[in-house]
């Protein structure tokens, strides 16, 4: 008889975790061993376990998050830029001298 595949979910979503783990649990020829929520947590459990780690693409969310953050960063520095270059423009503009 063939030996089971051991198997760890690494996924930051518990929900998601937990379909994932019902999921595998019916499958034949896995063995779910455990579950971690982050990286440093899946080498641990792989250590222990000694599993081939399964791991979700949801691992690409934290870095669509890290770069969503950059991107918004930039929107903010491109905002600052364009206020200042705004404010510049109107200095060098005469002001409009009003008749009483």
């Amino acid at each position: 008889m063939k030996e089971a595949i051991r198997r760890a979910i690494v996924e930051d979503h518990e929900r998601v975790r937990m379909g994932v783990s019902r999921v595998l649990e019916g499958e034949s020829g896995i063995r779910l061993v455990g579950e971690a929520e982050n990286g440093a947590e899946a080498l641990d459990l792989a250590r222990r376990e000694n599993a081939e780690l399964h791991s979700r693409i949801a691992d690409l969310q934290s870095q669509l998050d890290k770069l969503q953050r950059l991107l918004q960063l930039k929107d903010s520095q491109l905002a600052t830029l364009q206020a200042q270059l705004a404010a510049q423009q109107a200095a060098q503009q005469p002001l409009a001298h009003t008749q009483p």
